[in-house]
């Protein structure tokens, strides 16, 4: 049951990039010789590897804020993430947590989707994650090693299947308790799910 519930909310991340993930229009301008380019006053954005892109939003979203609701919704507003509606959000309680909040938004043309929840009692504690999708598999590889040179730390256990490979991280803060994290790569979908646990319960328990 708690393999069908975490499942779920993996789905619903999913859904969320293909719902909400569409990358918004560029505007387009015709020339003379009838060559459609980006518009002159068109912004273009500098291109960032998606690896680090990731990372980033990992750090700055779920393992700053991840404990902390108002914090991360004001990051969300300040980023003009889409906010995922309080209806979308009640379908994926569990019997563990409540959803606090979720929002997906397009980066260097690719989506994201950061969800956020809360323990029931008697725990305490958050579930914050990022969930988004890498190009290739040789990119699950590249992020793994950067997310460890990035935080400092080694994987602790990790399980693999025919499609779907999970490495499981211990890191430490100034708080008492480590943040319990598992980086989920599906092969089949090439999706990369990064979920850190701010609190006691167990990763069974979220």
């Amino acid at each position: 049951m708690l393999s069908r519930l975490i499942s779920k909310r993996n789905s619903f991340a999913i859904l969320a990039l293909t719902a909400f993930g569409a990358p918004p229009k560029m505007a387009m301008a015709t020339d003379q010789r009838g060559i459609t380019w980006p518009a002159a006053n068109t912004p273009q954005p500098a291109p960032q590897d998606h690896v680090e892109t990731t990372l980033l939003v990992v750090r700055e979203a779920c393992f700053k804020k991840g404990a902390l609701t108002e914090e991360l919704r004001q990051f969300a507003n300040e980023q003009r993430w889409t906010t995922v509606s309080e209806t979308e959000l009640k379908k994926n309680n569990t019997q563990f947590t409540l959803m606090t909040g979720g929002w997906t938004f397009v980066k260097n043309s690719t989506a994201f989707a950061v969800m956020q929840s809360a323990f029931r009692a008697p725990h305490a504690g958050y579930v914050c994650s990022v969930t988004t999708s890498l190009a290739m598999s040789s990119d699950h590889i590249r992020l793994k090693a950067r997310f460890s040179h990035l935080f400092g730390t080694e994987i602790k256990e990790e399980s693999d299947t025919s499609t779907r490979h999970t490495d499981r991280y211990w890191l430490d803060t100034d708080r008492d308790d480590p943040v319990k994290t598992t980086l989920t790569y599906q092969r089949d979908t090439g999706t990369i799910t990064v979920r850190m646990i701010h609190g006691r319960a167990a990763a069974t328990q979220s």
